[in-house]
């Protein structure tokens, strides 16, 4: 009977440390914001919970990323011939009426469709990480291929923008530049695929956030 017992306790003892063991299922990456000028240093602003299986291109530390219509990080899904790449972009501003409202970003991505099938589109309010805005859901012909997208469109609000605007050092001024930044996360593909890996992307999206905190 106490071989049986120990055995059993081994056996859970190993079951236990082999489960311990095994690693998450997304790794956590830390994204930089963009430079401010040709050769100047891009710090390190966001953090998001990246699946493994995703493929992740970052821009190399010499290239500009002072242009906004360049992304600060991409991920493709692929499977087979069918890809999905997701773009992360930020948008920084001086003041708050600088800002584009999340709204006029969707709006825009809504146009880029040559048509779209009204039954899968929606927009809906988001909230998380300290931003706000909204998301959007659409599927039909964009650059004459059937596509789909799933998009973020967000800010922070206007309290954590004011607090973000005001530093006496240089460096962390343009720091808190990036941090206060408007963002979006713009997802597109195949529809077949984007159905297959939905929730995993808006858990992506959802795990977005800024490393430091907001003073």
């Amino acid at each position: 009977m106490k071989i049986w017992i120990v055995f059993l306790s081994l056996f859970l003892f190993i079951g236990c440390s082999q489960k311990e063991q095994m690693p998450p299922p997304f790794k956590i990456l830390e994204i930089a914001g963009r430079d401010h000028a040709p050769n100047s240093s891009k710090p390190l602003i966001y953090r998001v919970k990246v699946p493994n299986d995703w493929i992740v291109q970052i821009p190399s530390a010499q290239n500009s990323l002072s242009d906004t219509t360049k992304a600060l990080a991409e991920f493709f899904i692929i499977d087979g011939n069918q890809s999905i790449r997701i773009a992360i972009h930020n948008f920084p501003s001086d003041k708050m009426t600088q800002r584009i409202p999340p709204i006029a970003q969707l709006n825009r991505w809504k146009k880029q469709f040559q048509s779209v099938d009204p039954v899968s589109f929606r927009i809906l309010p988001q909230a998380f990480a300290g931003y706000s805005g909204f998301r959007i859901e659409a599927k039909g012909l964009l650059g004459n291929v059937k596509s789909a997208l799933l998009g973020w469109a967000l800010q922070l609000s206007s309290e954590h923008y004011q607090a973000l605007s005001h530093s006496n050092s240089p460096l962390l001024a343009l720091k808190y530049r990036q941090m206060r930044a408007d963002v979006t996360i713009k997802a597109t593909g195949e529809e077949s695929l984007m159905d297959q890996h939905k929730q995993d992307i808006i858990a992506f999206a959802r795990s977005f956030q800024l490393i430091d905190d907001i003073p």
